[in-house]
């Protein structure tokens, strides 16, 4: 599995809330730096019209995706770090979890 397979799983879902979706979304002007997928709710009925939520994936929870994460933490209303579940270090994932 991929980033991009993972990220597709929750396309869907967040198309069928009403957001519009694009993938690796670089900083207004162009940059290196990419969110792995920007959703923009656009129902006009929906009380979240025009909110806005960044992703970032990985195929593991480390350090590295939560410091992705937090840099875009100022460019959304809400930026989730999107991970496939694992049964592997349950207590480094929870705290890791805490962290965020």
């Amino acid at each position: 599995m991929s980033e991009s397979d993972l990220m597709e799983y929750v396309r869907q879902d967040f198309r069928d809330l009403g957001y519009e979706t694009y993938a690796e979304v670089p900083m207004k002007g162009g940059g290196s730096k990419r969110c792995d997928m920007y959703a923009r709710n656009e129902s006009e009925t929906s009380q979240d019209f025009g909110h806005t939520i960044v992703f970032e994936a990985k195929l593991s929870f480390n350090f590295k995706v939560i410091e992705q994460a937090y840099y875009w933490k100022k460019y959304a209303h809400l930026c989730y770090i999107v991970v496939p579940t694992t049964t592997k270090n349950i207590s480094t994932r929870n705290f890791a979890r805490e962290v965020c």
